[in-house]
């Protein structure tokens, strides 16, 4: 019996935890909506993880390790992650693991072969950030407007005059969701906001400022609809 698509879905969002951002969780779902489509049987095997299950994983295969006063040092495991607490976006709900699972859906596929180069190379996240991400972000970002501000947009994923309209200005002590969007379209972008944690501290506010110099935009490190304009048009 064939995997059914719901099935897949289901595991994928349990597997991904309730830490995972919101906007790559709507990435992930679509991603495996799309593979599905082409007859590949895709789901997620790991998103959110805790500082301390990532300091499980880092302290495989390593000697001494320890993390807030507690032994993680594990050596009968091998060394699987360079990632200490903090440093895999994993940690911050913005990163997935998938695996190709047989076509009754009861066993992975660990083997590196057409479909998951398939997956990998033209179906997850178009390379990590494009259209289908940015729409994604998008609709993340009106949802915010729809909900914060009953800004009463259309959630489609198009940036228009009337998001733009909508955008708020967000600074230095800003908090929540929509800072958490800002981080993680400012990382897509190539600009590091040291951390994407829903608060808008001064690494955040430098990456602004570089983004907006880069983009000619006056560079004060204050978020307003010019800033998302660039950001997502």
């Amino acid at each position: 019996m064939t995997a059914k698509l719901q099935t897949l879905l289901t595991r994928s969002e349990k597997n991904m935890g309730s830490g995972i951002h919101p906007v790559v969780k709507e990435s992930a779902l679509e991603m495996i909506k799309r593979a599905y489509k082409e007859g590949i049987f895709v789901q997620i095997s790991a998103g959110y993880r805790s500082m301390e299950e990532q300091a499980k994983l880092y302290g495989q295969g390593r000697l001494g390790y320890s993390y807030k006063g507690e032994n993680y040092s594990d050596l009968s495991k091998p060394k699987v992650t360079n990632a200490q607490p903090g440093q895999s976006y994993h940690n911050y709900g913005l990163a997935i693991d998938y695996i190709i699972v047989s076509d009754d859906g009861k066993n992975a596929i660990w083997t590196v072969d057409s479909k998951w180069k398939r997956v990998a190379a033209r179906i997850v996240v178009d390379g990590f950030y494009g259209p289908n991400t940015k729409k994604a972000l998008i609709k993340g970002f009106q949802r915010e407007l729809n909900k914060q501000y009953s800004a009463k947009l259309k959630v489609d994923g198009k940036w228009g005059p009337n998001t733009k309209a909508a955008s708020p200005i967000i600074r230095e002590g800003a908090n929540g969701n929509i800072t958490y969007i800002l981080q993680a379209v400012l990382y897509s972008e190539g600009y590091n906001p040291n951390g994407v944690d829903g608060i808008f501290g001064s690494g955040t506010k430098s990456a602004v400022k570089v983004f907006q110099k880069a983009n000619g935009l006056p560079a004060d490190g204050i978020a307003g609809e010019n800033t998302f304009a660039k950001l997502f048009a």
